[in-house]
């Protein structure tokens, strides 16, 4: 997130009465915003400056008003350290200026978060499944776009993921969100979007870099699957020329991160986004951060496609194209609600690509016409429920699979589960979904094929249905991608 130094020229009269001018200005390095902090924590704040003798600090709330302040600091210092932040409203902007001159100043252009530590650290409850295998962990990797900032501020910041959670959950997909970070307005609000942060090269605040703590990120909450956003804020610094990071550089980092995933562990998918762009801002009339967010998508999607040639598990997805802008932003830079419900769709199809797929045809004997057709007269009839109907004795399937309309040519709903052995107790996924008139089964959309969120292998398939009989293939079956 950009943020322009304050400069201020003003007379000083020297010993030989003569005036001369002088350049002062403050740049705040850090905390510049959309961070969030435990209340019971320490803030240490950075800057740099010319020809200032001491400065202030003060902390604003929503409306502007000081709550907060520290005077006299000698501005050599270039850090202070805060000790806690219970004092603070739970959401503020740090503002630092000088004290002879308080027109030269820097202020966080982003509001940054107090969380409640006993909130953070309170273990969220996990969906459960019917399933006897753990579900599939999503980790959300990124920085404040992947926390879910936005303008005006929320009391929540559910961002794309809940929209996602949402999408994933109405299609029977249960998949558990892992990460350090608790933020959203629902049960599995986990995550590792750091407000802030970059990719890795940024020499001014080289410990809040992205890659210098992914490592312990994936081993506190080891992931079967990454949704990774970042960027944005490298991009912000391109103005800095005391940065000497480019576009080349920024790509190099988001491989970097790459590598360390695949290090840590090669099965890992990760989803690598082409992130949203932004409006230019003003106050850098170096570059057109528009410009430069649309040339670091072209450089990251070849190095994306040179890795996924060389084997990586890897899926790049188009964040960029899919929103509207400036309409979808709500601040220049960050998403509002709209913007981000369009970034959990691309995650959602994304995601559905990566998953095994059951490709089978099934006949159901009441149901069939002849040369390989059945009947579609339940949808006639108002027999046909939008919400799977195996909730009841005997299935007891506690999926949450529904739809608004019933897709064309659909027979009936179906509910397959996967074993690993031939007894019911090695189940490691039940999905439910429709059979199609021309035995198909298909996932909900009644065009593709059904998936289930487990990771690829040999399994058993067992069919069942309404009115009819279960069923199990007399062999393992392959399920892949």
């Amino acid at each position: 997130m950009l943020l322009a130094s304050a400069h201020f020229s003003y007379a000083q009269t020297d010993n030989n009465n003569k005036k001369k001018n002088v350049d002062k200005h403050l740049n705040l390095l850090y905390p510049i915003g959309t961070e969030s902090f435990l209340d019971n924590t320490e803030i240490e704040i950075k800057w740099n400056s010319s020809n200032v003798e001491k400065i202030r600090i003060e902390i604003l709330d929503k409306f502007g008003d000081v709550k907060y302040t520290v005077p006299n600091i000698s501005a050599n210092k270039e850090k202070y350290l805060i000790k806690n932040i219970f004092e603070f409203p739970k959401q503020f902007k740090i503002k630092i200026s000088d004290t002879e001159n308080s027109s030269v100043y820097d202020l966080s252009p982003f509001y940054l978060e107090k969380e409640n530590s006993k909130r953070l650290l309170k273990k969220q409850e996990k969906a459960q499944t019917s399933s006897s295998q753990a579900p599939l962990k999503i980790m959300p990797l990124g920085n404040s776009i992947t926390e879910g900032y936005t303008i005006p501020l929320p009391t929540d910041r559910n961002g794309y993921r809940k929209p996602l959670k949402q999408k994933l959950d109405s299609a029977g997909l249960t998949f558990d969100f892992v990460g350090s970070l608790t933020n959203g307005s629902f049960a599995d609000n986990q995550h590792e979007g750091h407000g802030g942060w970059h990719a890795k090269h940024w020499h001014q605040n080289s410990n809040y870099d992205l890659n210098s703590h992914l490592r312990s990120f994936l081993e506190m909450n080891p992931p079967d699957i990454i949704l990774l956003h970042i960027g944005t804020n490298d991009i912000g610094e391109y103005w800095d020329s005391r940065n000497d990071n480019t576009i080349d550089t920024t790509v190099a980092d988001v491989s970097d991160l790459l590598d360390t995933i695949y290090t840590f562990d090669p099965t890992i998918k990760v989803i690598l986004a082409k992130i949203i762009n932004r409006e230019d801002n003003p106050d850098s009339p170096t570059i057109d951060e528009t410009a430069e967010t649309s040339a670091f998508n072209i450089a990251l999607e070849v190095m994306a496609n040179n890795r996924i040639a060389n084997g990586d598990n890897l899926t790049l997805v188009d964040m960029e194209s899919a929103l509207i802008y400036p309409d979808d932003l709500s601040d220049g830079v960050h998403p509002n609600d709209i913007g981000y419900n369009k970034m959990s769709q691309v995650w959602f199809d994304a995601i559905q690509s990566i998953l095994p797929k059951l490709s089978v045809k099934v006949f159901l004997e009441g149901s069939y016409l002849s040369n390989q057709v059945m009947s579609t007269e339940l949808q006639t009839v108002g027999s046909f429920p939008t919400n799977q109907p195996f909730n009841q004795m005997p299935w007891n399937y506690n999926g949450t699979e529904s739809v608004t309309n019933i897709p064309n040519n659909i027979t009936d709903w179906i509910l397959v589960s996967l074993r690993s052995d031939v007894n019911a107790n090695t189940e490691i996924g039940c999905r439910a979904g429709f059979i199609r008139n021309d035995g198909i089964i298909v996932d909900l959309d009644g065009t593709s094929l059904l998936k289930f969120p487990i990771d690829e292998g040999n399994y058993y398939i067992v069919i069942e249905h309404r009115n009819h009989l279960s069923i199990m293939s007399s062999t393992k079956v392959l399920f892949s991608p």
